[in-house]
């Protein structure tokens, strides 16, 4: 939720990014399954992150798949009673 540093790492420690933060599984498959909103200060960050890194994925055959989560569904239904950025 809104946690670059944390997005950052899990994605680091699962090899679906390199060192400097650029794709790193080739023609593989990410699958984020959403919970980016709310409760965090980088929501916007890590939405245009997520953005550039599907396309850096796509230059070299692979895909990111971003999925709603509860949260996102909650914002696109106007319940914000999470949000706190």
């Amino acid at each position: 939720h809104g946690d670059v540093h944390f997005n950052l790492a899990t994605l680091h420690s699962a090899g679906a990014i390199n060192d400097e933060g650029h794709w790193n599984l080739g023609t593989g498959t990410l699958v984020q399954v959403g919970d980016i909103l709310d409760r965090g200060d980088d929501c916007r960050y890590i939405l245009d992150f997520f953005a550039g890194l599907a396309a850096e994925a796509a230059a070299e055959g692979g895909q990111v798949i971003q999925l709603l989560g509860n949260h996102e569904i909650m914002n696109l239904a106007s319940q914000l009673r999470y949000v706190t950025a």
